[in-house]
């Protein structure tokens, strides 16, 4: 996890203000604080708190782009668009899911992009191991990544006619 948090390169909620802020206060100061930035950190945060998402949410987005999928060629998008992809994935893992719809027009990125995106996130998640899976997901240590995977809620990888 050290590794992680160097590449998120933004303090950590314990590390900045301790527990004492409510989360949507502190998800909105550090999109203001962020308002500049676009590295994924900054943008998954920002997405989040522009589509209503809570704390949780913009924190397993902003590890979902943080994260390494050993295999899969993320390098070819940029971090806006893994940003998007991230935000989309996170949503619907929450339990508060927004459409494909609703992300591409707040990222200005193009739904097919952050749906062919979210495919290879989804699939590259499949290969983790239990520990990484635990890293960037979360859930009781003692299930393996299997098992949790079958208590989360993932979009689905395929539609019929345009992804939604």
């Amino acid at each position: 996890m050290p590794k992680l948090t160097q590449l998120l390169g933004m303090k950590n909620r314990d590390e900045s203000q301790g527990r004492s802020e409510k989360d949507a206060d502190y998800l909105a100061r550090v999109v203001r604080e962020n308002a500049k930035r676009h590295n994924f950190s900054a943008l998954t945060f920002r997405f989040c708190y522009q589509l209503a998402l809570d704390l949780s949410t913009a924190e397993l987005a902003r590890t979902i782009a943080a994260s390494e999928y050993p295999g899969t060629p993320l390098h070819r998008y940029s971090e806006l668009e893994l940003s998007a992809a991230s935000v989309y994935m996170a949503s619907h893992v929450r339990g508060a899911p927004k459409t494909l719809t609703e992300v591409a027009r707040l990222t200005k990125v193009s739904s097919d992009t952050i749906h062919a995106l979210y495919t290879e996130l989804y699939l590259a998640q499949q290969r983790l191991r239990d520990a990484d899976w635990h890293d960037i997901f979360g859930g009781p240590r003692h299930l393996t990544a299997v098992e949790m995977r079958r208590t989360l809620t993932f979009p689905p990888l395929k539609s019929f006619g345009r992804p939604t």
